[in-house]
């Protein structure tokens, strides 16, 4: 397996410049402590797609999810740079929409400060749903569709991820919400 040096880096090496930098640690001898979801992926899609109003149609193919203690940063990094100069040190959270890919890190120590894995999820998932469905908010302007993505994950992080919430740790695929998602008329 390659090496995953953690070195510090911008959060802003992968994503736009107004979110919070991102500190890794530096690698040990030891592996990183990894973080799991809480809620299934598909969950998590099919809430952030019925709070944004879109229904999920099964000729659209789900992203495929990564994460960085099971791809090799040379994966992360030819993504990357297949739409960007950059040549990022670390995985970080992406979606990449021409491999209708998501790759997040799941190293604990980014998930500080009231962060979940399963946020960041639905995150990356809402940039996929302005994407392939052309949902959301601004759709031409990119600092309008991070705005948005950044507050579905505030919206998902505060609805479904307090530890007193009914579907946390619900891996049944009941995603534990009332509500129906929108229907489309005919």
């Amino acid at each position: 397996m390659e090496t995953h040096w953690k070195t510090p880096i911008r959060l802003s090496s992968c994503v736009p410049t107004f979110l919070v930098a991102l500190t890794l640690s530096i690698v040990t001898a030891y592996p990183a402590e990894i973080v799991t979801l809480r809620h299934e992926a598909a969950c998590i899609l099919r809430r952030v797609a019925n709070h944004m109003g879109i229904v999920l149609r099964r000729d659209v193919p789900t992203p495929e999810v990564r994460y960085s203690s099971t791809t090799p940063l040379s994966e992360f990094q030819s993504a990357v740079e297949a739409v960007s100069p950059m040549r990022p040190r670390a995985v970080c959270n992406s979606y990449f929409a021409g491999r209708n890919l998501i790759m997040l890190t799941d190293d604990a120590t980014y998930y500080q400060g009231g962060r979940t894995l399963d946020d960041s999820l639905a995150h990356e998932y809402t940039h996929f749903i302005q994407d392939r469905y052309g949902g959301g908010a601004g759709r031409d302007d990119e600092e309008s569709k991070e705005r948005e993505a950044a507050q579905v994950q505030s919206w998902f992080r505060k609805t479904f991820m307090s530890e007193h919430h009914p579907s946390v740790g619900d891996h049944l695929g009941a995603c534990g919400v009332s509500e129906r998602p929108p229907v489309t008329p005919p």
